[in-house]
């Protein structure tokens, strides 16, 4: 291989790792901003309405751009009520980190917009994926098109070898597509 050749490939793969990595620093600087929300490595650990909304920005677009998931760990119970939620993950680009809710409760999860295959808290769980001690209550989903979607409470479709232990739902929940609004 010609040494023009083998310098191309190496600053191919700098530039590559460079974009695979500066998302990631890119997250945890911007949670640093945001009371409530402590960072350490690929982990969020959030004990405010802003921290939580903050991480689900920051993790779809961790999973959009690089393919990593970015851990949650609840620090306290939590009320979205009435804020819109994204799905974390989709088929292309699944959720495959940790959430610890540390038995913690987050009430009110609300998602209208849905243009996902897959709906939940998370939209797709996959394989090495693990959502443990979390609790939700009083769940609103309106789905645009109810034709194949996956709907559910924690994840709308989890991969074979996901793991949901220790979860709960209770109170309302709501499943209802736009038509009958």
């Amino acid at each position: 291989m010609k040494m023009y050749d083998k310098k191309c490939i190496a600053i191919v793969l700098i530039i590559t790792l460079m974009f695979s990595v500066l998302p990631m620093s890119a997250f945890a600087e911007q949670a640093d901003t945001i009371e409530g929300v402590r960072v350490e490595d690929d982990t969020w650990y959030v004990s405010t309405t802003e921290g939580l909304l903050a991480w689900n920005h920051a993790a779809n677009t961790a999973l959009a751009t690089s393919g990593s998931s970015l851990n949650l760990v609840l620090e306290t119970d939590l009320d979205i009520t009435g804020m819109e939620w994204t799905p974390v993950g989709n088929e292309a680009a699944p959720f495959t980190g940790t959430i610890d809710g540390k038995g913690y409760t987050i009430t009110g999860l609300t998602i209208t917009n849905t243009t996902w295959e897959n709906v939940g808290f998370l939209g797709d769980l996959a394989e090495g994926g693990i959502v443990k001690n979390l609790n939700l209550e009083n769940i609103n989903i309106v789905l645009n098109d109810a034709a194949d979607v996956y709907v559910g409470s924690i994840a709308g479709y989890t991969w074979d070898d996901a793991v949901i232990t220790d979860c709960s739902v209770a109170g309302k929940m709501n499943i209802s597509t736009a038509a009958n609004e």
